[in-house]
């Protein structure tokens, strides 16, 4: 259904590699590719079923049913694309191929892009800031200079909050200015959240 078998092609082209690579540089043991089993398979032997089912509801004018394919252009659009994929990142049984809902990001769906300010007032797009590393992103007031790890091979640690670090602080250049607060609400975090977004090609995923 809708080129499922290339989505999860995809998928597997998106999940693997960077396991492997991590693994060859030394960053991880190899414990680490259990993960992409553990991801993959639900989307791979069961996503499909879901998507058929939910096609057969809405073929026979069960729409009440199918709210992903019920006409609504936004749910139709995501569930259509890989966008409405999430995968089961934390082990708790939540995955799907099938979006049916707006709302605040889940564990294991794609960040949404987004314009944060840098240093010096430069923006920065979230998924820019990920092309060679993973992102860990501290919502928090650096008015308060909360303390973060430094940068690790394969991590960043930023700052994500809507007030500027101190100019004394050391924190300015690891520091993302979220103008209005509007990624912090969009993710639906509490300030003191930490999430880990996982780069992996254009596959940015949420972690919390």
């Amino acid at each position: 259904m809708w080129a499922l078998g290339l989505n999860t092609g995809i998928l597997d082209a998106i999940s693997l590699p960077w396991r492997l690579a991590w693994v060859a540089r030394g960053w991880a043991d190899d414990a680490l590719l259990d993960g992409y089993g553990r991801e993959q398979q639900p989307v791979a032997a069961k996503g499909s079923g879901e998507m058929a089912e939910a096609s057969r509801k809405y073929m026979s004018g069960q729409t009440e049913d199918v709210k992903a394919m019920s006409g609504d252009a936004w749910a139709n659009a995501m569930t259509r694309t890989m966008l409405g994929v999430r995968l089961d990142v934390d082990q708790s049984g939540d995955w799907s191929m099938v979006k049916t809902e707006k709302g605040p990001v889940r564990v294991g769906e794609r960040i949404p892009d987004c314009t944060l300010q840098g240093p010096q007032g430069r923006p920065i797009r979230l998924h820019e800031l990920m092309d060679d590393s993973f992102v860990a992103l501290y919502f928090a007031d650096a008015r308060r200079r909360p303390e973060i790890p430094q940068d690790a091979p394969g991590l960043k640690h930023r700052i994500v909050s809507r007030w500027d670090a101190p100019l004394d602080s050391g924190l300015r250049e690891r520091s993302l200015f979220d103008v209005g607060d509007l990624f912090r609400q969009r993710t639906g975090c509490d300030v003191g959240t930490v999430v880990l977004v996982r780069r992996t090609i254009t596959w940015p995923l949420f972690f919390r």
